[in-house]
């Protein structure tokens, strides 16, 4: 993640775009007013939420999987001493935490500026939320390369994911 900062930024980017547009039309939708007793400060922490959560949760292993099924170079990954599941759950696990020490840090200097960000929660709500995402995160990971594993007899494991992906995002 370090070694590529620049792609890093490029994601980084991309995958705020989707909820903090999401968040200005339901902010401006809501002009300052409560729609079905959601208020602003309810459509930001929201959608701030579904930022973080989506970038702690998300995986990319069926892409990656895909196209080293089709060109072959899976074949030399097969033949490491580790397992390719290994190196996928390692580079999932540095790329969460790598938005989580930016995000997190992010989110509470915000709230310091903004009171609108700011929120009460309790411990037992952050460590239920920690679990949450751990078990999501995996859950996510598992649907993921399972999808990159139909590479093997399919010619579009992407294609039925981005189908699957449609779906759950809808």
């Amino acid at each position: 993640m370090f070694a590529y900062r620049s792609e890093s930024l490029i994601w980084m980017i991309g995958a705020f775009i989707q909820p903090l547009v999401s968040m200005a039309v339901w902010l401006s939708i809501s002009d300052n007013n409560s729609i079905g007793g959601y208020t602003a400060h309810d459509y930001m922490v929201y959608f701030l939420g579904v930022l973080l959560v989506d970038r702690l949760t998300s995986t990319w292993d069926v892409w990656e999987l895909d196209a080293s099924i089709q060109d072959g170079s899976l074949s030399t990954k097969i033949v490491r001493p580790f397992h390719p599941v290994h190196w996928s759950i390692s580079q999932n696990l540095v790329y969460k935490l790598f938005f989580a020490v930016l995000l997190i840090p992010a989110w509470a200097i915000a709230a310091a500026c903004i009171p609108m960000l700011r929120m009460t929660i309790s411990l037992e709500i952050i460590a239920l939320s920690f679990f949450a995402i751990f078990l999501s995160s995996a859950i996510r990971f598992l649907i993921g390369f399972e999808f990159g594993l139909l590479a093997f007899w399919t010619n579009r494991a992407t294609a039925i994911y981005s189908l699957y992906e449609g779906i759950h995002l809808f």
